[in-house]
């Protein structure tokens, strides 16, 4: 005859195993609107908190999308490494600076997860330039918007985007247009709304940062505070009222090339394209004056 032993059967875990921190207390939590779409942020360190406001704090909800979620776990540790290398393959994207320094995102899970230590946490440029800028921008552009690298300002609602290769003059044209009174989109990183029907453009327009060389063209610059950016150079960096969406009615060209964008699956490239292609069938201009005063004249009488 068998009989069970209830108390020799029974098993009582005092503990679970969690070395992979599925569930790390992620008790601080807020939401962003990077370039008008909805951001989640969960993390378990206030200087992640500060790090995002200071990159998103102001933008405003444009978009009805499902919110993206991006997860940062800070452990203690005292590396502080160099900026991450960056590799994708399909829908996966990783950003690793070294073992205790990384990310991985997922754009078709509307997913991100950063692990940082202290001290990493600590650098606030730093994180949100090479780690949360770079996850959202990366996910958005597969899964809402093309990149183009121009300048942006509009005249009555109406965009000019000022395209060109690096130094080329973008953010110098686009504060001489501004202090005639244009509106403020973008300074250098400008994005077409692929789902829109027409040429829909939205730019981070709460900054417009300016090289140390600009003081000479615009002396109201002298007394602006400098910062250093978390790739090292100092730049000018001043606030302004702008707008942070707008219709593109024309293209300048300041130089005869434009910088390459990275690829992307090749159905965000077909996506991209065609959003480019809208782009193209506006009238083109090249402005080859170094003169601002002109230049500006000359657009506004482009736009009337």
């Amino acid at each position: 005859m068998f009989t069970s032993n209830p108390r020799r059967c029974a098993v009582h875990w005092s503990r679970v195993a969690d070395p992979f921190q599925r569930e790390a207390q992620l008790h601080l939590q807020s939401t962003h609107y990077p370039l008008g779409f909805p951001l989640h942020l969960k993390t378990n360190c206030e200087d992640i908190v500060r790090a995002a406001e200071e990159n998103w704090g102001g933008a405003s909800k444009l978009f009805d999308e499902v919110p993206f979620e991006l997860r940062v776990i800070v452990s203690p540790g005292t590396a502080s490494p160099a900026p991450p290398v960056y590799h994708s393959q399909e829908y996966l994207m990783t950003a690793i600076s070294d073992a205790e320094n990384f990310a991985v995102c997922d754009y078709t899970k509307n997913l991100a997860f950063c692990r940082l230590t202290e001290t990493t946490a600590k650098r606030r440029h730093f994180v949100a330039y090479y780690y949360l800028k770079a996850l959202i921008n990366y996910a958005f552009a597969q899964l809402y918007l093309t990149p183009v690298h121009a300048a942006c300002v509009a005249w009555n609602g109406r965009g000019v985007l000022l395209c060109g290769e690096s130094g080329a003059g973008k953010t110098t044209l686009a504060y001489a247009c501004i202090r005639k009174g244009w509106t403020y989109i973008s300074d250098n990183e400008s994005w077409l709304v692929r789902a829109a029907p027409g040429n829909l453009l939205v730019g981070d327009s709460r900054r417009i940062r300016f090289r140390e060389d600009a003081v000479s063209l615009f002396p109201e610059l002298q007394d602006k505070p400098r910062q250093q950016d978390a790739t090292g150079k100092w730049k000018i960096e001043i606030t302004m009222p702008a707008a942070s969406s707008c219709e593109i009615a024309r293209v300048v060209m300041l130089s005869k090339h434009l910088d390459e964008i990275p690829l992307y699956e090749d159905h965000v490239r077909t996506e991209h394209r065609k959003s480019l292609d809208k782009l193209a069938k506006l009238d083109r201009v090249e402005f080859h004056t170094r003169d601002l005063d002109e230049a500006e004249r000359t657009l506004k009488a482009l736009m009337t």
